[in-house]
Parts: structure tokens; C-alpha cells; sequence
């Protein structure tokens, strides 16, 4: 059976659920899940969802530099090495468990096997992270098919070829789970429309293993643009994020008024970017943990 857990709290509780669980679940000694959104019920025991994740793996993505010339960002790439570095030097992950890949090292067939490689490297027990920093496209609509569907894009995205060259939003946590038989998989997307990549998580639900938790912290809503400050030589929503993340030692879990100014703070960024507009960061979670739900 699925339980559906929807707090009636603010917002902040929501974002402060969200970087305390990418907190925690950088942080290899504590196993707690955070931020709850839907778990399975399950009857008895079960020995694998207690399990300290023994070892952190990340897989880095930042592409400014597609085939559309009009996709073209200006910060991905330096965002991601930055997210690399920070992983490295202030979350305790291991040099040789931190893979990047920008520009034209991520084609669709490197991110392919960038996936499968980290899935054979990372044990049941482990965490594996993923950072995307790219374009969010969609197809063109038509009479027939009013719906967009939306993409993450690689860079060698060919836009009339989006279901082939590119990886889809709507079964990306899917394919992450065949791949992945990690403990706990991490998804931070600063990507237009990334929401939307959340969309399909109540049918994910019986894919995941025992114990198997996937948590998923979105830049914006799926209808929303994830948009870049010049002034900050960044996007806004993963500036803001590794201003969190810093400001969080590795031995806290989080600083209360972190996740309390986050939407704020993009919102408010994202207006001084483009007047009028906005860009509203999302969590979501699902868990195989025997019925274990805390919010």
C-alpha cells in the first residue's frame, strides 16, 4: 500500500526538508531519511534499510555547449566543477568517487555509461549523487500531441531527435533505478522544467529495491525556466545551494534559517534577472523502507 504524506507546513519546511536530507545524505555515518513525500508499507523486517551507506559516489554534469546555438548557457560548467570541488573538499568525498563531465565529455552516450559505470562501482550500501546542470528542452507541440515532453540535454542533443539524443524527464528516475542499486540515489537538477522529472515518482515506487530511498531536489517548477545571474557568474538556484551547503558543516546537520531563505532567495533572484519572473525550488522523495516515514 502507499501512504501519501502532505504536510499542511509552509514552504520552508518543505526546502529545509530538502537540504537537510541532501545534508544527511552526504553524511555517510548518519542514517536518517528526511523529508519524506511517499514510502511503501511493508510487514516485517528489514535488516538493509538500517544499513550505514558505507561509501558517497557522484557523477557531476555542467554543459554549456550544445548543437542549438540558441541553448547555449554561460555558467553550467564552472557551477559543476564547483559542486564537484565542494563535495570533495567539504563533504568528504573521495576524489576517485567524484566523476565530471562538461561540454562535450557528456554526449548521451557518455552520460549512458557514466550511469552504468558508477552503478557497478557503487555497492547496495552506498549513496550515489547526481548533479545536472544543463538545458531543459521540450518537443514541439502539435495538434495531435499538445503535451511537451520535456528532456535533460546532453551535449551532442540533436533538437528534431530529442527522444534519441537526449535523456527524458518522464522515466529519468526509472532508468535511474534499473541502474542504481544504491542505498540512497541523490538528484539535484538545476535545469528549466526540472520539476517535472518528479512527476512519475508514485510509479516508481515498486521499482525501487528494499530499503531504497531516491530523493530529488529540483532548481524550479515544471513550468519554470532555471535561470543564470550574470551578477553571480551562476545560476541562481545552485549559487544559493552551495551557499547552504557551505554554510553547513559536514558534523551539523543544517543551519535552521538555510532551507527557511531559499525560495526566497532564488525568487528574488530570479526577478532581478527578468522582471516578473519566478523560480520555485521542489522536493521530492520516495522510500522502500518497510513504512518507516519521518517528515
Amino acid at each position: 500500500m502507499v501512504q501519501k504524506i502532505n504536510p499542511q507546513s509552509k514552504f520552508h519546511s518543505t526546502v529545509c526538508s530538502a537540504l537537510l536530507a541532501v545534508t544527511l545524505c552526504l553524511q555517510s555515518n548518519i542514517p536518517v531519511f528526511a523529508g519524506i513525500s511517499y514510502a511503501t508499507e511493508n510487514a516485517g523486517t528489514n535488516n538493509t534499510s538500517a544499513t550505514v551507506p558505507k561509501e558517497e559516489w557522484a557523477l557531476i554534469i555542467g554543459i554549456d555547449k550544445f548543437t542549438d546555438p540558441d541553448w547555449q548557457l554561460n555558467y553550467a560548467s564552472k557551477d559543476a566543477r564547483a559542486f564537484s570541488e565542494l563535495l570533495k573538499s567539504k563533504k568528504g568525498f573521495k576524489q576517485d568517487h567524484v566523476s565530471l563531465l562538461t561540454n562535450e565529455q557528456c554526449t548521451i552516450a557518455e552520460f549512458r555509461l557514466a550511469i552504468e559505470s558508477v552503478g557497478r562501482k557503487a555497492a547496495p550500501s552506498d549513496t550515489v549523487l547526481i548533479y545536472l546542470r544543463t538545458r531543459g528542452v521540450t518537443e514541439s507541440s502539435t495538434d495531435k500531441q499538445p503535451y511537451r515532453k520535456p528532456f535533460f540535454a546532453m551535449s551532442d542533443t540533436e533538437p528534431s531527435h530529442l527522444s534519441e539524443t537526449s535523456v527524458p524527464m518522464g522515466t529519468f528516475t526509472a532508468y535511474l533505478i534499473s541502474k542504481l542499486e544504491a542505498h540512497k540515489i541523490i538528484v539535484i537538477a538545476d535545469t528549466d522544467f526540472s520539476a517535472q522529472a518528479e512527476v512519475t515518482f508514485m510509479d516508481d515506487l515498486d521499482k525501487l529495491r528494499q530499503g531504497q530511498s531516491l530523493y530529488m531536489l529540483s532548481s524550479c517548477s515544471s513550468g519554470e525556466l532555471s535561470w543564470e545571474s550574470t551578477k553571480l557568474h551562476s545560476g541562481i538556484f545552485t549559487a544559493e545551494l552551495l551557499r547552504a551547503l557551505r554554510s553547513s558543516p559536514r558534523d551539523k546537520s543544517i543551519i535552521d534559517d538555510v532551507g527557511n531563505s531559499l525560495r526566497e532567495r532564488v525568487n528574488s533572484l530570479a526577478n532581478t534577472v527578468r522582471v516578473g519572473r519566478s523560480q520555485n525550488p521542489s522536493f521530492a522523495s520516495i522510500h522502500q523502507n518497510s513504512g518507516s516515514c519521518v517528515w
